[in-house]
């Protein structure tokens, strides 16, 4: 029998080496925990560039199909914004990019595909069913027209969605007026009144153009003539004002507008034969104020 401090001293041998793997193991699952941390970090950085190249790619793609598209090479456009999407898959500015491209190309109905797709997508994009509407207003088909226009102008833009909004509903009451539709363009002429800066001679001019297709002659002159307060000056909105107001038998302003044309564009042929015609008329009116019995009579003769 071993003396109890002998015995003592082998049990404290033995039990040594497992203490020590006690205190190794902590260390190596430290250890192994900073290894898969390094592991996942690389990871993470190696897929993030991947995804970078990715998207590299895909906007190299897409410049080159913006660039065949301004140069009009409509199919290699189409092949290019592919290329993009390939890159890209998600990307909806590439995927109505290459719609766009499609119908450039003649290649209706695989635009209108994709155009549906992105609608499906997203049913209140602005400019997908702006894209539909002009697809629809090209076939004549004046249900869906409406429909994708009243979509255009009511749904979401990126950028700029007044502007885009008021241009759809202008682009609406144009198509209106080509499918002898005067009535409802009239409507749609009215809510752009409504709503149209007052700071733009340009749309005053072009919704004047509009009214005065619709035939609305005294809405045409109206805007003219605002189109004219802001750009007293404007040849265009002069000459705009003159006729609407000819048409309207207000010969008086006709003659003012038109006089005014003439001094700023000798040239303009059309206004200088209604200004002529404007004062003619002027000088045979028996019922302009100012006039005695004598000269209204002879008026009313001749």
């Amino acid at each position: 029998m071993q003396p109890p401090d002998i015995a003592m001293a082998t049990a404290s041998g033995g039990m040594r080496p497992y203490i020590s793997n006690l205190n190794r193991e902590p260390v190596l699952f430290t250890g192994v925990i900073l290894l898969l941390g390094a592991f996942f970090v690389l990871t993470n950085v190696l897929v993030a560039k991947y995804h970078e190249e990715q998207e590299k790619l895909g906007r190299d793609w897409f410049q080159r199909g913006e660039k065949a598209m301004q140069a009009s090479r409509y199919a290699e456009a189409v092949d290019d914004f592919r290329n993009a999407l390939v890159y890209s898959r998600d990307d909806q500015e590439y995927r109505l990019r290459l719609a766009e491209a499609l119908i450039a190309a003649g290649r209706i109905q695989q635009a209108r595909a994709h155009l549906l797709n992105l609608l499906e997508a997203e049913p209140g994009d602005g400019e997908v069913n702006l894209e539909l509407a002009r697809l629809a207003a090209k076939e004549g088909n004046l249900r869906d027209a409406q429909r994708y226009y009243q979509g255009a102008i009511y749904g979401a833009w990126r950028e700029d969605p007044i502007s885009h909004r008021l241009n759809a509903r202008f682009e609406l009451a144009e198509f209106l007026i080509a499918a002898k539709q005067p009535q409802r363009a009239e409507a749609e002429l009215v809510a752009i009144a409504a709503g149209l800066p007052e700071h733009r001679p340009d749309l005053h001019i072009r919704l004047a153009r509009l009214f005065s297709q619709a035939g609305d002659n005294h809405a045409a002159l109206e805007q003219y003539k605002a189109a004219v307060a802001l750009a007293p000056d404007s040849a265009e909105a002069l000459a705009g004002a003159g006729e609407a107001a000819f048409r309207e038998q207000d010969y008086a302003a006709a003659e003012d507008f038109l006089q005014r044309v003439v001094r700023l564009n000798p040239s303009d042929s059309h206004s200088a034969d209604l200004l002529k015609l404007s004062r003619l008329v002027l000088r045979m009116d028996p019922f302009r104020r100012g006039l005695n019995s004598t000269e209204r009579a002879r008026r009313a003769v001749e």
